[in-house]
């Protein structure tokens, strides 16, 4: 019968291999910790992203209306265009959304631009409708504008008697908001303004839409977890990985 001599190297390279499988075990231990706090961490994370990107957005359009209020003191049918029109151009300057800014009087015709003074701009009678609707007579929609001829946020509010201003906002500054609040992390994302897509781009290999309403506009946005969303939040969070093992690993060794 062949023994097996118990040889100090015999017996370092036995205990070397159970040393090995503690800690392969430990590890997927860490692994699966890792995991189950990501996992409720990342969610929690991008809802709150979500949420104050939407209300980062909402406060934007909120200041803008701020600013420009009391051009609706303007609007008057006794008062020129030409009046009112070298006003407007100034208040586009000063605003830091506006890059045009019409004005109109209980009816849905804009009768005043920034850009071209007189004019006698249509808006679309839905459109016109919300903004009548509103308890707080103000609305979104994104459409090709008359003048620019391109796609462009309009952001619309008026008073008690639907006097109001017309601001035509680039995409580019509300999708800047979102972008600057999700920072580093992989987050495809759209705004929709009545279902209408402001960026139109859609990610691939989209395993979960997560939607976040406003509660004042027209206006979703969502965001699409990728597979790259998940692999680049693991690994910005790598540090939770190497304390939840380091954390097993000195109970086991205290223990043992």
């Amino acid at each position: 019968m062949l023994t097996t001599q118990l040889t100090p190297k015999f017996l370092l390279r036995k205990l070397n291999r159970q040393s090995l499988i503690h800690h392969i075990f430990l590890l997927g231990l860490s692994i699966l910790i890792y995991a189950l706090i990501c996992v409720f961490y990342s969610n929690r994370l991008f809802d709150y992203l979500g949420n104050q990107s939407v209300s980062q957005i909402e406060q934007a359009l909120q200041h803008t209306r701020q600013q420009t209020q009391s051009l609706i003191d303007q609007v008057h049918t006794d008062v020129p265009c030409s009046n009112v029109a070298e006003n407007l151009r100034k208040f586009v300057f000063k605003s830091d959304y506006a890059k045009e800014i019409g004005i109109f009087h209980g009816s849905p015709l804009i009768y005043c631009t920034s850009s071209q003074g007189e004019s006698s701009v249509r808006i679309y009678n839905s459109v016109f409708q919300r903004v009548v609707a509103s308890p707080t007579h103000e609305t979104l929609t994104f459409t090709k504008t008359a003048i620019t001829k391109t796609h462009s946020v309009i952001y619309l509010y008026a008073d008690d008697d639907l006097n109001g201003v017309s601001m035509v906002i680039p995409p580019r500054y509300l999708t800047r908001l979102v972008t600057n609040m999700i920072g580093h992390h992989h987050l495809p994302f759209d705004i929709k303004i009545y279902d209408n897509p402001v960026l139109n781009k859609q990610a691939d290999g989209i395993i979960k839409t997560l939607g976040f309403k406003s509660q004042v506009f027209p206006l979703v946005l969502e965001f699409y977890l990728t597979p790259k969303t998940y692999v680049h939040f693991l690994y910005s969070e790598a540090w939770i990985l190497l304390c939840a093992y380091f954390i097993i690993l000195s109970v086991y060794t205290r223990d043992h």
